[in-house]
Order: structure tokens, then sequence, then C-alpha cells
């Protein structure tokens, strides 16, 4: 049975699933995000979704609606990161 199993692919990767993936100097790095959710941008800055939102309500961090949601901009969070608040 193990012959069969390995005739497959099953027990050893085939030569093609080896090669088929780009090598890491290859890899296109990846592009910047144009917005963020409250949760990514919570998570890519380390915090809660609660410390988010009390910078919102001390004006240090503005959002913008989509649908149902808020969404926080590239140029809104570097703002942030930078220390320059809207005034």
């Amino acid at each position: 049975m193990s012959s069969r199993l390995s005739g497959r692919g099953l027990l050893h990767p085939s030569h093609d699933e080896k090669t088929s993936r780009p090598a890491p100097e290859q890899a296109d790095p990846p592009k910047p995000k144009l917005a963020y959710s409250a949760k990514e941008l919570a998570t890519e800055l380390g915090i809660s979704k609660v410390s988010l939102w009390r910078l919102e309500t001390r004006g240090l961090l503005r959002s913008m609606p989509y649908f149902r949601h808020k969404i926080y901009s590239r140029e809104e969070v570097e703002r942030l990161l930078r220390g320059q608040a809207k005034g």
C-alpha cells in the first residue's frame, strides 16, 4: 500500500510541487494597503479596538464611513504615527 500512495505523490511531494513556488527573492513585496478596517489597524498597531476608538474620540485619528463599517486611510494612519494631530 505504501508504494501505491507514494506513486500518487501522497507520501512525497512531486517534483512539480517543489518547483512551482517562487524563490523568496523572486516574490513580489507586499503592496501597502490603501485603507484598514478597525480590526486590521488595531492588529497592525498592536493596540485594542477600544484604544483605537479612544484615539478617534480624542481627534488623533479620523475614520471614513464604508457601508456599515469604518475604515482608516493609510495617509491618516501615517499622520498619526508621525504625531501630527489635525486641529
